[in-house]
């Protein structure tokens, strides 16, 4: 089985917050695949309070083989829908 998940190598997730939000608040959240590896891709994050930004996010996904255990090249099939989205 090929897939994304927390039992494969470590995904890395970058957060800045740019604005202070709170319980109760409604998030927006956008987001976008940005780049593509031979074996991973990165998923940016727009969140929006009342139509303003307080935090922008980055996170890289990696394709691994949870049968082999190891990172393996995206599935043509997840690059085309994924640049489809992001364009």
């Amino acid at each position: 089985m090929v897939g994304v998940g927390r039992e494969g190598p470590g995904a890395a997730v970058f957060v800045e917050a740019v604005a202070a939000f709170g319980v109760g608040q409604e998030v927006e959240i956008a987001v976008h695949a940005t780049r593509f590896g031979t074996k991973s891709f990165d998923l940016d994050y727009e969140l929006r309070v009342d139509g303003d930004v307080v935090a922008e996010a980055k996170s890289v996904q990696v394709a691994y083989d949870y049968s082999r255990r190891e990172p393996v090249p995206l599935p043509a099939e997840w690059r085309e829908k994924l640049t489809a989205v992001a364009a």
